[in-house]
């Protein structure tokens, strides 16, 4: 019997395109022979209740029409469900966003039809997932992610770009412009790093990631050597650092090149605790979440994705 694919569609994906493309992405799919069934999603977080709800119907392959971010509500709905283990579902991207970062590392394209003809062959690749932990009104929660958490400064430009954040090409534009515009506004904290080794840092940080792939901020490679399989969480974190170097610097975070930076300390570690003085929020694949202090446990190979990656 084939594989029955369940299908969930985000239609605000890349400013409206996972909408307009939606008929040929049916064309394609038909042509192709997949059989599926499907959902669009109607609010934020939608696609977290949808998948969680075809999982219970015993859909074991889901599919994403949309970005990353629509990804790491999927994967999240994966492991906050009880009904089966994780490994048991197959998840899969047809990336309609601009930013596509996840995509660059996993060798996913920002190409509809490309993605379903990787999904089509049935090569998956087992990659490792993030849990990380956070406080919101005084209570600890957390949330899983695929691609990369961002803390200080990456976390107060999401916060300040936020309302144009889900949006396409424009959003994207906005996110970049907002990253410069808030250079000025924000103030480096007191930060203490911890791995399961000890201490890694403890000082005036302006700018931090803990990875499991390398790209973020629409290709932006602040983690350049992180490994998606490897068990390891790759960290980057920016000591004191002038806004003016800032500002010249930006082309190292896209050749990446940003080890040659004096202030940038890259880390390794399979658990990480971030504390602050005072409290710093969190992002994870773009997601904004709550405040210090943070902690993040591996989940090592946890996840099957449709991607022609080979295991390392």
């Amino acid at each position: 019997m084939a594989e029955q694919y369940f299908i969930v569609v985000n239609p605000l994906s890349g400013g409206g395109r996972s909408e307009k493309l939606w008929p040929k992405i049916v064309a394609k799919l038909k042509a192709e022979g997949l059989d599926y069934t499907y959902k669009f999603t109607e609010r934020s977080f939608h696609a977290y209740a949808i998948v969680q709800d075809a999982i219970a119907a015993g859909h074991r392959t889901i599919l994403v029409v949309g970005g990353d971010g629509s990804l790491n509500e999927a994967a999240n709905a994966i492991f906050d469900q009880t009904m089966v283990n994780p490994s048991e579902v197959k998840l899969g991207l047809i990336s309609v966003g601009t930013g596509n970062d996840w995509g660059k590392t996993t060798q996913v394209p920002a190409d509809f039809a490309k993605c379903i003809d990787i999904i089509k062959a049935g090569k998956t690749f087992k990659q490792d997932v993030g849990k990380a932990f956070y406080q919101e009104n005084g209570t600890e929660k957390h949330r899983y992610f695929v691609n990369i958490a961002g803390f200080a400064y990456d976390a107060y430009v999401v916060e300040n770009t936020m309302a144009v954040n889900r949006k396409g090409a424009y959003g994207k534009l906005y996110y970049q412009w907002g990253i410069f515009k808030c250079l000025f506004s924000y103030k480096n904290t007191q930060v203490k790093i911890s791995s399961e080794n000890g201490t890694l840092m403890d000082e005036e940080v302006f700018n931090g990631t803990v990875a499991i792939c390398r790209y973020n901020g629409g290709g932006m490679i602040p983690n350049p050597h992180a490994v998606p399989d490897d068990g390891i969480f790759d960290i980057t974190a920016y000591s004191k650092i002038s806004r003016i170097k800032v500002a010249t610097s930006v082309g190292k975070l896209y050749n990446g090149t940003v080890e040659t930076l004096k202030e940038a300390h890259l880390f390794t570690a399979k658990e990480v605790k971030i504390d602050s003085n005072p409290g710093i929020r969190l992002e994870t694949d773009g997601e904004l979440l709550g405040t210090t202090p943070f902690r993040f446990e591996m989940k090592q190979r946890a996840l099957n994705v449709f991607s022609p990656l080979a295991a390392s």
